[in-house]
């Protein structure tokens, strides 16, 4: 009995009260910190994103609701402060994606003839091919896995991007793959719709046919063969050349310097810079042939990209547009650099003496 009075005591001895640890004559801070309130926006808005999933999700029409939740989320989110540092992060095109070269070598290596192809012969063919379709149009994720045989048009070189929100056809995705852009139709080249072609009623027709679905991509093995691929398998292929010791090997022998390894959406971002390097070209050459009226206007170089990418509002791609951006700005700060150089040099010349003559 002793025991237990004196393990009781013991017990008690350790027990912090609240109120001695925590005065109430402590004030809190007059102001709340960036951080925290960054924190604080980002919880409630977290908060309120679950609360729409949950009330809502035996409801029609579910996934527009959940868009809407999404955009919600953004408008929230631009109101957080900015921390600092956000500024120069955000102008940062090495902080959204590699250098246009890398994304050059990925497509060499997931080629299936190359001898440091990461796949198995398995899926090498059907993974290049997905490969193909972010570089040359720059498509989201969702998209391409949203992408059904009837949105490609082999004979004219076009891809339909559709939005299927509660698609009632797929049954196998726990996670439904969506378009959160605009539907729109993209050009692609020749190459592309016969490679599409030859993947679909080839190599896709003998793994999906008794499932009876009209998704472009599928598994290639195991128990979901032949069922539409899921984000997490997308992610791990791409995840898979990203890692892979090669890409790493040629990245250090060129002294690459990358802030961001390669990622699906990464893809978009080098899609804009191959984008606005074309108009660039296409500028030029009209501007060197007198052909002004054929120069694409401002106005029309963000129309363009703003079709091509799906997006509603027209400052949604200038983060796309970075790297480009800070190309031209560094060869216009350049030129500036050198035209100040020479007009120093020729001042000098001017002041007695600075020629090297005796005054």
């Amino acid at each position: 009995m002793l025991r237990d009075e004196d393990s009781q005591k013991k017990n008690r001895s350790n027990v912090i009260e609240l109120e001695a640890a925590h005065p109430t004559s402590v004030l809190p801070d007059p102001v709340v910190s960036v951080k925290q309130q960054r924190q604080r926006l980002k919880i409630i808005t977290e908060y309120l994103c679950f609360v729409v999933e949950t009330a809502l999700r035996k409801r029609p029409h579910f996934a527009y609701y959940l868009d809407s939740a999404d955009n919600l989320k953004k408008l929230l989110l631009k109101q957080k402060p900015k921390r600092q540092g956000a500024i120069s992060s955000q102008s940062d095109p090495d902080k959204k994606a590699p250098p246009p070269e890398v994304f050059d070598e990925v497509m060499r290596l997931a080629d299936p003839e190359c001898h440091y192809n990461p796949f198995t012969s398995l899926v090498r063919n059907r993974n290049y091919l997905m490969f193909q379709v972010l570089y040359e149009t720059g498509m989201r994720a969702g998209e391409i896995l949203q992408l059904k045989v009837e949105d490609i048009e082999f004979t004219d070189q076009i891809i339909s991007v559709v939005r299927r929100h509660d698609d009632p056809g797929d049954k196998w995705r726990s996670i439904e793959p969506n378009a959160k852009t605009e539907e729109r139709e993209l050009p692609i080249s020749f190459e592309l719709s016969q490679a599409l072609y030859n993947y679909i009623f080839n190599e896709r027709r003998l793994l999906a046919e008794k499932l009876n679905h009209g998704f472009v991509f599928v598994s290639n093995k195991g128990p979901s063969i032949g069922t539409p691929m899921s984000l997490s398998q997308f992610s791990k292929m791409v995840l898979k050349v990203a890692k892979n010791e090669s890409l790493a090997t040629y990245i250090e022998g060129e002294g690459i310097k990358i802030d961001k390894h390669v990622t699906r959406h990464g893809f978009r971002h080098n899609f804009n810079k191959r984008l606005s390097e074309a108009i660039d070209q296409y500028n030029k050459k009209a501007i060197n042939e007198n052909r002004l009226n054929d120069v694409i206007s401002e106005k029309a170089e963000i129309d363009t990209r703003k079709y091509l990418l799906g997006h509603r509002s027209d400052k949604s791609g200038q983060v796309y547009n970075l790297r480009h951006t800070k190309e031209i700005a560094e060869k216009l700060h350049m030129k500036a650099i050198e035209e100040v150089s020479e007009k120093l040099k020729a001042m000098r010349k001017q002041v007695p003496g600075m020629d090297g003559t005796k005054l």
